[in-house]
């Protein structure tokens, strides 16, 4: 019995991105046939839609549909950030001072979200009562009558000390004095 010879085969039912296809093959000897399954094509997704905006309170939604089959899948969209209201009477971040902070007393500040008006508050912590101590801006208790001064000089990144180079050429002129005394001498 001789082997088949099987011709390039024919698609009889094409695949899908739902259903797999068929080939079949015919033997051109004795008429008999084969068949191959071909695999399941990939959904051909378009560029989608938003079917639901992300607010700063929800996810939102995207929707996507399959140019050959129709088939959609949705896609979530992350909900936004707050964005806070910033104006003459608030910090860059939004943050308004509602209460002020003293040294008996915590204080308050708010912040409102323009997009869902969403009111966020947070603490100030109490002002520390000594005046040493960063965050104290009420000198009364200050005792010390020194005047803060700050330095005028400009950083310049240079660490270098001036009296190390001072000794420095110090000392590489004691040393040319010293070789041009001992050239006199050996002439």
């Amino acid at each position: 019995m001789k082997e088949h010879s099987w011709d390039k085969g024919k698609v009889t039912n094409e695949a899908t991105c739902k259903e797999k296809g068929e080939k079949t093959y015919t033997c051109s000897i004795c008429g008999d046939t084969k068949k191959e399954a071909i695999a399941v094509k990939e959904h051909s997704w378009d560029k989608g839609k938003v079917t639901k905006e992300a607010t700063c309170k929800e996810k939102g939604e995207k929707v996507y549909t399959c140019k050959v089959c129709g088939d959609t899948k949705k896609e979530a969209i992350a909900a936004k950030e707050h964005e806070w209201v910033v104006s003459d009477d608030t910090d860059k971040d939004g943050w308004k001072v509602v209460t002020k902070a003293t040294t008996t007393k915590e204080g308050s500040k708010e912040r409102v979200c323009s997009i869902c008006g969403e009111k966020e508050t947070a603490v100030i912590a109490k002002l520390s009562a000594d005046p040493a101590k960063p965050g104290n801006t009420d000198n009364k208790n200050n005792t010390d009558n020194k005047k803060n001064t700050k330095s005028s000089t400009v950083k310049t990144g240079d660490t270098m000390n001036i009296a190390y180079l001072v000794v420095l050429l110090a000392a590489a002129g004691g040393a040319a004095v010293i070789a041009a005394g001992r050239r006199k001498k050996n002439k």
